[in-house]
């Protein structure tokens, strides 16, 4: 997908931009709020399953933001969800888009770089 972040700026809130299955794992990448997220699920048998993001060392941009079971709306059922944002102090995101003052926006296909990286750090956890 060659979407830029000004492009998503149009799209509606929780537009998937990515959504895959890598063994046992589940990771989506979609339009939030004010930017673009990234999101990995783990099956029930993982060991992080059910922790809260703050109590897990896992290196993404900005740090995760989120952990919670999938709600079958925007996050599938059977997976315990961990995510992060792009929407720090120094990142243009689509509340700020028109100040030139801020960073960098990013673009789906940057944000799915990163998720796939995250994924295999998850995959360490359980080893």
């Amino acid at each position: 997908m060659d979407k830029s972040f000004e492009d998503c700026k149009l799209d509606e809130v929780k537009t998937v931009y990515s959504d895959w299955e890598e063994n046992e794992y589940r990771a989506i990448v979609l339009r939030g709020p004010l930017c673009i997220n990234g999101y990995v699920g783990v099956p029930e048998s993982h060991s992080l399953y059910g922790k809260d993001y703050n109590d897990i060392d896992i290196n993404c941009h900005g740090g995760l933001t989120y952990s919670n079971f999938g709600d079958g709306k925007f996050l599938p059922i059977g997976y315990y969800w961990f995510g992060w944002d792009y929407a720090h102090s120094s990142d243009k995101t689509f509340s700020n888009f028109d100040f030139e003052i801020y960073g960098h926006g990013y673009a789906p296909d940057e944000v799915e770089k990163e998720v796939r990286e995250v994924l295999d750090q998850f995959k360490t956890y359980s080893q």
